[in-house]
């Protein structure tokens, strides 16, 4: 398909609408001479072949004034679209669970202002719920690796060392549920020899 050539006549209906949105002006053009061009050809003959140049005409223009509120003051009708009395977007319930990466966070409270501090993962605070606090160097793990599953008979706190033997050597999360008892047993035997 050869080069699109413009006659006068339509360089002269082009300039008639320089600042219409090239969409609009690309169908208004095909309609009236029958063409069947696309709003890119149209827009780059506007702005190379002609020098019309597109003006935003959102902006303010000369002698225009915008409204500028003072604190308290505010446009009339927009009270509908305000957040309900009582409402914070930033903050959650204590209790709320979120996915975050593989594990669920559960929010325990409010004090901090950092909001890390106020959320820890599910089945750390599950396993403190039933057996209380975990020991330093303990790990909490799920035994059918699902890590939504957070009911305490799927959970289970191993040393650090052991859990690492568990994973590198038995590959622990792929073994039968019926082996994992046994692997576990072998796992902390062999830690408590070495």
């Amino acid at each position: 398909m050869g080069k699109r050539t413009y006659t006068d006549e339509h360089n002269a209906f082009l300039k008639r609408y320089p600042i219409l949105d090239r969409v609009i002006l690309t169908a208004i053009f095909n309609k009236e001479f029958g063409e069947n061009r696309n709003v890119e050809q149209i827009r780059c003959h506007c702005r190379r072949g002609l020098g019309m140049k597109m003006v935003n005409t959102k902006r303010f223009g000369h002698g225009q004034v915008m409204k500028v509120f003072k604190k308290g003051e505010y446009a009339k009708g927009s009270e509908k679209s305000w957040f309900k009395a009582g409402h914070d977007v930033k903050t959650c319930n204590i209790g709320q669970e979120h996915k975050h990466g593989n594990y669920i966070k559960i929010k325990i409270t409010n004090e901090y202002k950092q909001s890390s501090k106020n959320y820890t993962v599910k089945h750390r605070w599950v396993w403190e719920q039933n057996h209380g606090k975990i020991p330093e160097g303990m790990v909490v793990s799920f035994l059918d690796n699902d890590t939504t599953n957070c009911n305490i008979d799927n959970l289970i706190c191993v040393e650090r060392a052991e859990f690492t033997r568990l994973l590198r050597v038995y590959n622990f999360h792929n073994e039968r549920k019926e082996l994992k008892p046994s692997i576990m047993a072998i796992s902390k035997l062999e830690n408590m020899i070495k």
